[in-house]
């Protein structure tokens, strides 16, 4: 997934399937596997819906108007001289 790292992809994956589990009323000691509780939810991984997702939002920022701020915020580009503060930056999992 882009802009996510993995630990926080499988994450939201896990508490997608924690959620899938509780709407089919599947425990976890009934040792169904995760392939299975999206088959029969008939639910794609949350990755994959979020690609979805987010290809879905870019086609409708693509057609804004040049005016919109999405549109605009689109290409917008940082200033490369920006001075950051002293010492070491901090270590994020989103880049």
């Amino acid at each position: 997934m882009a802009f996510i790292c993995r630990a926080k992809e499988k994450k939201l994956e896990a508490t997608h399937h924690k959620f899938q589990r509780r709407l089919l009323g599947i425990s976890l000691k009934d040792k169904v596997c995760n392939k299975e509780v999206r088959q029969r939810t008939n639910l794609k991984e949350m990755n994959l819906i979020i690609k979805e997702k987010r290809l879905r939002w870019l086609g409708h920022v693509l057609r804004m108007e040049d005016d919109k701020i999405p549109k605009q915020a689109m290409y917008w580009q940082m200033d490369h001289h920006v001075k950051h503060k002293p010492g070491r930056l901090r270590k994020n999992c989103e880049y």
